[in-house]
């Protein structure tokens, strides 16, 4: 079983190991305690649903077999994008409804969908954290990034509970959970 430990232990390895590449160790930790102050502060007491996939890559992929699409290279986009050819169809059904009632969607054509809470969090609100622990604003945005990717493929599906207790153990270990000093 995979505790709420374990996540926040990798991720904070892999903002720390990105973080000492760009930036001194003193900036590294505190972008390390950013992300778990980030996460503890939007999910205290509640679950934390880590998605299985990102929308907007399945919308950008939708996309693209929409724009792709001709009429008879149905076969091609099913090998491509690894769909069957059912799906392909379905896929450019959906597409053409959409961009035939333009009112209420987005630009691709697509109903607006909301992202996942937890991708919200560390898509918008961890890159300002980052960047007030001193790390670049660009560096923020990559390191938000390669946070959710990690997430969404390696705890896929996953709901814990980021608790009061997990703090205190941060607390009682000093700096941060991986890195006990």
């Amino acid at each position: 079983m995979i505790t709420s430990e374990e996540i926040i232990k990798a991720l904070e390895t892999l903002i720390y190991k990105e973080a000492i590449t760009d930036h001194d160790e003193k900036t590294a930790i505190a972008a390390t305690c950013a992300l778990f102050n980030c996460l503890w502060l939007n999910f205290r007491g509640q679950l934390m649903y880590i998605p299985t996939v990102d929308r907007e890559a399945i919308t950008r992929r939708n996309e693209s077999i929409f724009n792709d699409f001709t009429g008879v290279n149905q076969s091609e986009l099913s090998i491509k994008y690894r769909l069957s050819v059912q799906q392909i169809y379905a896929i450019i059904k959906k597409m053409r409804a959409a961009n035939t009632q333009k009112q209420g969607h987005n630009d691709s054509g697509l109903p607006q969908q909301k992202r996942p809470l937890v991708l919200v969090v560390i898509y918008e609100y961890l890159p300002v954290e980052l960047v007030k622990a001193g790390v670049s604003e660009s560096a923020a945005l990559m390191l938000s990034k390669k946070i959710a990717l990690c997430l969404c493929l390696q705890f896929t599906g996953v709901s814990v509970c980021i608790s009061d207790e997990l703090m205190k153990k941060r607390q009682e270990k000093g700096s941060f959970i991986c890195f006990k000093r």
